[in-house]
This record gives structure tokens, C-alpha cells and sequence, in this order.
């Protein structure tokens, strides 16, 4: 409910980077990812700076899936490009 709050959201440093990254076989992203999407759409909204990345064929646990090398190598690109 938090998440769907304007006045919640707009406390939220503007421009703040965040990556989501998830299963796109992970029910909690809901039927073809559009409860993430609507998670991605508030947080645009709101002014943050959102990178995504939804893996094909993953579940839930991404970081442990087959392709884990290819996740890691994302999520330290993503770090490094927002180091400051």
C-alpha cells in the first residue's frame, strides 16, 4: 500500500537510482510482469532514475538461477555506473 502512496513516494530523493532486476517465470512479478511494471511506473513517476532487467525463463531467486554470471555482471555494471 506504501508503494501506490503519492505523498510516500515523494519522499523519495528525486533521481534516486535503483535497479530492479527479477525472474520474468517469478510469480511475484505477477502474470507477465505487470505487477513489477506497475512498480517500475510509480517509481518513474516519482522522479527516480529505474534500470530493469527481467530474465527471461528465471524465478525468483535470479542470483541463483543458471544464468547467475550474466545477473552478477549486470548488477556490477549497474554499481559501478552509479558510483559517485
Amino acid at each position: 500500500a506504501r508503494l501506490a502512496d503519492p505523498a510516500q513516494l515523494a519522499r523519495i530523493r528525486k533521481g534516486f537510482p535503483l535497479y530492479i532486476f527479477a525472474g520474468a517465470e517469478d510469480p511475484v512479478i505477477g502474470v507477465g510482469g505487470a505487477w513489477v511494471r506497475t512498480l517500475i511506473d510509480r517509481y518513474r513517476a516519482a522522479g527516480l532514475d529505474v534500470e530493469v532487467d527481467i530474465y527471461p525463463g528465471a524465478r525468483h531467486e535470479v542470483l541463483n538461477e543458471t544464468n547467475r554470471d550474466e545477473v552478477v555482471t549486470n548488477v556490477m555494471k549497474w554499481l559501478a555506473s552509479t558510483a559517485r
